[in-house]
């Protein structure tokens, strides 16, 4: 596991994988470009993102539980800047070694210039 790594923002507990190096195929489900690289949260605890002096905006992410099919899993996610309130998004997964990972669009409009992103992983069955 390598540590991922941008100049601006801080990843804790990521770490990129060459998604095709599993063969139970549950990180392989994760790729969707070249490289074949996925961003894992590897021990399943807390993960963030932040950006200290500055702000980011969440768009879009590709995600898919590295659990068994049939495992439901939820992700909660929080965003705040600085002292500001903090806003929740919770997303719902269904655990699948072999099909394509969800996109989530929509439901992240309001991680608008937040400094600071915090993923939260809950197994549900």
């Amino acid at each position: 596991m390598v540590p991922y790594e941008h100049p601006s923002i801080i990843f804790g507990n990521w770490g990129v994988l060459d998604g095709q190096k599993f063969s139970n195929g549950s990180l392989a489900s994760g790729i969707v470009s070249s490289p074949r690289n996925v961003l894992s949260n590897p021990r399943g605890g807390t993960a963030s993102m932040s950006c200290p002096g500055g702000s980011f905006d969440v768009l879009s992410l590709y995600m898919t539980p590295a659990w068994p099919k049939g495992s439901n899993m939820q992700v909660i996610l929080v965003g705040s800047y600085g002292d500001g309130p903090d806003t929740t998004v919770t997303l719902q997964l269904v655990g699948s070694s072999a099909g394509p990972p969800t996109i989530f669009e929509s439901e992240l409009l309001v991680f608008r210039n937040i400094d600071k992103l915090t993923f939260t992983p809950i197994t549900t069955s």
